[in-house]
């Protein structure tokens, strides 16, 4: 899939195929967020795939938008190293999202969904996932085969149409030249 077409494709699926992911794909989707650059190359992230259908049950206990995990057979967890300066965390908290956006691009490409978790009890998360001191839970993915639609629509809009006109501001709305305002 080139680069544009799996850009277009990516949006948040919440209902996945009973269809487990391989631990080849979880390692492949991972390798592609761990290339995303990072300031002087830290590389302040770590990933926990869970995929145990019973610890997927107990993270939607920590936050109001974590339930799609109960339905995918992947969740990958995303945490960052807290103990850099104010300055540094923020930078690394941007890193972190080039590496998710890379992870959900390689999963799109690979046929697969994803659906970004956040999550309000992060301590709870933290100890549930078994996380070293010095790291903090930024956020999660679920991954999996987007469930088999029952026909060609995207709630109720014709699927082709959906994906081509997602309801984005136009660019001549958000783009503005040499100063805003500019045309």
């Amino acid at each position: 899939m080139e680069l544009a077409e799996a850009v277009r494709r990516d949006r948040a699926t919440r209902e996945f195929a009973d269809r487990p992911v391989d631990r080849s794909t979880v390692e492949a989707l991972v390798d592609a967020a761990r290339r995303a650059g990072s300031g002087h190359n830290r590389q302040p992230w770590t990933f926990v795939a869970v995929t145990d259908p019973d610890r997927r049950d107990e993270p939607p206990e920590f936050g109001s938008y974590t339930t799609p995990l109960r339905n995918a057979p992947l969740g990958i967890v995303m945490a960052v190293d807290e103990g850099d300066t104010r300055y540094r965390h923020e930078h690394d908290v941007f890193d972190c999202g080039r590496a998710a956006q890379n992870l959900m691009l390689a999963a799109t490409d690979r046929g697969l969904g994803t659906c970004p978790q956040g999550f309000g009890d992060r301590d709870g998360a933290h100890e549930f996932l078994g996380l070293p001191g010095g790291t903090r839970v930024l956020m999660g993915f679920v991954v999996g085969r987007p469930a088999a639609e029952e026909s060609g629509t995207i709630e109720g809009v014709d699927r082709d149409e959906e994906l081509h006109h997602t309801g984005r501001r136009p660019v001549e709305e958000i783009l503005h030249r040499e100063r805003h305002g500019g045309r």
